[in-house]
């Protein structure tokens, strides 16, 4: 999915829950600016180590995702990816304000279909969009995928068009009702 949005977009990318690093890596490659943020330290050096051998720039910061202040200082981001890994509602909303508007989020994990993973790591189209919406992430892709005798779910989302668009419609629902008003003023005569 980094590939489809690749020809289109680059900027700043945020690789959350990076662990060793390999789509930061394979995003460096591609043009973006990475940081990568993960709770494990030791992960993080890997992917410090690699990148340097790689000659490529990686922002790295250790980062326990439930801290509302994990993320402090680094947004905004054009482009947030999460693979292999399904946040929790409160690290949602961690998350969520590192995007800018109009930034897309990457996701890829287990399936409802990958049985053998404990249910907190399987992504549910469902689940995620009552998750994200209420944040103002819209989903533009869904796509189911069998990889190596797993399944995978993979999605695209839009920060700020849904909340966008439900702005606009009110914002025009209530000038429109103004309208009607000062219409109707204007055409009761006043007796005085």
């Amino acid at each position: 999915m980094l590939e489809q949005l690749a020809g289109r977009k680059t900027g700043r990318l945020l690789d959350v829950a990076a662990g060793r690093g390999a789509l930061a890596l394979k995003a460096a490659v591609m043009g973006f600016s990475v940081c990568a943020v993960d709770i494990s330290r030791i992960a993080l050096d890997d992917l410090e180590a690699e990148a340097r051998h790689r000659g490529l720039a990686i922002e790295t910061r250790t980062a326990d995702l439930d801290d509302i202040t994990a993320l402090a200082g680094l947004a905004p981001f054009d482009l947030l990816t999460i693979s292999r890994y399904k946040p929790t509602p409160l690290q949602w909303q961690n998350i969520a304000p590192a995007l800018k508007d109009g930034g897309h989020l990457l996701v890829c994990s287990f399936s409802d279909r990958q049985q053998s993973m404990r249910p907190a790591f399987r992504l549910n189209r469902e689940c995620l969009k009552a998750e994200l919406e209420p944040l103002g992430f819209s989903l533009k892709v869904w796509q189911d995928l069998e990889r190596d005798e797993n399944f995978m779910a993979g999605s695209v989302w839009v920060k700020g068009e849904l909340s966008w668009s439900r702005e606009f419609r009110q914002r025009v629902k209530v000038y429109s009702s103004e309208r009607d008003v000062r219409k109707n003023e204007q055409a009761t005569p006043v007796h005085g």
